[in-house]
């Protein structure tokens, strides 16, 4: 409840958590699969909460892009790139940076769709039971236990038809 308060996330709107790597980070480069990069996907997925309102995107930037070393700072931040682009977002987008306290555990089991570019979080989810939506071209990627996305279109169908995650069985976390 604390979380969804902060976040300005409504009773009745349906929750896609969006968990983005670090620009830097090596599991980026050359892992894309249904978009050119991971800011493509994430700026998709804003354009589609834009026009959308019943749906509340929380973008979730990794906690690196600030928790590391000076010299490891990111120098391209998820929320400012997005700022960047997006100077004015509408209530329903809600940019959690990497200082934030917002668990990306707890932020992911609020979620109806939980998705990654290609980060371990993922694997992470569903060792937990949920079924990431998968952006990139993680190495778990088309193992049967997520959802893998191969590209904008199939996506934004995702989530017109509202196809919520759907918890794995014990099979599919095995």
């Amino acid at each position: 409840a604390a979380i969804r308060a902060a976040l300005g996330v409504r009773d009745d709107a349906r929750l896609v958590a969006a968990f983005a790597n670090s620009a830097w980070d090596m599991a980026v480069v050359d892992r894309d699969a249904g978009f050119p990069h991971m800011f493509a996907w994430l700026f998709t997925l804003v354009d589609y909460a834009v026009a959308h309102p019943s749906v509340h995107l929380v973008v979730r930037a990794h906690p690196a892009e600030v928790k590391v070393p000076d010299d490891l700072v990111s120098r391209t931040p998820v929320a400012a790139e997005i700022r960047t682009r997006y100077p004015s977002l509408p209530a329903n987008i809600s940019l959690v940076d990497g200082h934030s306290p917002i668990s990306s555990y707890v932020l992911a089991g609020m979620a109806d769709v939980a998705m990654v570019y290609s980060s371990r979080f993922g694997l992470e989810l569903a060792v937990e039971g949920r079924r990431p939506w998968l952006a990139g071209d993680v190495t778990y990627r088309g193992k049967g236990f997520t959802r893998d996305l191969s590209s904008a279109a199939e996506m934004v169908a995702a989530l017109e038809a509202w196809d919520r995650t759907e918890p794995l069985t014990d099979e599919a976390r095995e």
